[in-house]
């Protein structure tokens, strides 16, 4: 047996014993209420499922050129990139509500733990900001 995408067969091992140790707890030490016990076989099924699917398409030659094209093709791509524009802005403006919230919250209370809910997002928009410039004089030189 040959390997020809190694990272879709590392992956297929790590989702494949997830998954199966997630039946093998249940088998141990099963769930309290019934519902806790059908979403904890869902997981694990679904788990072992994906596991060995991407293992066994790491071992075909023909499905690991199929993953190849698709993962290349323009179209894919572009998804990828707007999909990771969108979540980008989603996060800064939550960054920035919660900087909102902690601040409107310390200033009506003075209770200092509003102020650290306003202290995290608010670096976080700092190192945003920062990188933003540094990576906009990086790739302007660039091209």
């Amino acid at each position: 047996m040959k390997i020809y995408n190694r990272k879709g067969f590392i992956w297929g091992i790590v989702w494949t014993v997830l998954g199966g140790l997630r039946l093998l707890l249940l088998v141990i030490q099963p769930e309290d209420t019934t519902a806790q016990l059908v979403k904890g076989t869902i997981v694990g099924v679904v788990l072992l499922t994906l596991g060995l699917s991407g293992f066994t398409r790491a071992l075909s030659k023909q499905a690991t050129r199929e993953d190849r094209i698709e993962e290349n093709d323009e179209r894919n791509k572009l998804v990828r990139l707007k999909s990771k524009a969108w979540v980008n802005d989603v996060m800064f403006w939550t960054m920035i509500a919660l900087i909102v919230c902690g601040v409107i919250g310390y200033y009506m209370t003075d209770n200092i733990a509003w102020a650290f809910l306003a202290f995290a997002p608010l670096l976080q928009v700092i190192v945003y900001f920062w990188s933003s410039i540094i990576l906009s004089i990086y790739y302007e030189r660039r091209e």
